[in-house]
């Protein structure tokens, strides 16, 4: 297995992570 898939796998967790974290702080700032 090459290490791109793997590189390819935390980017998308950290990035899925990013969002769910900005979509609910912004969720909490809207309301």
């Amino acid at each position: 297995m090459s290490t791109r898939y793997v590189d390819m796998f935390e980017l998308g967790a950290i990035a899925a992570a990013f969002i769910g974290g900005a979509t609910v702080f912004g969720r909490r700032l809207y309301r």
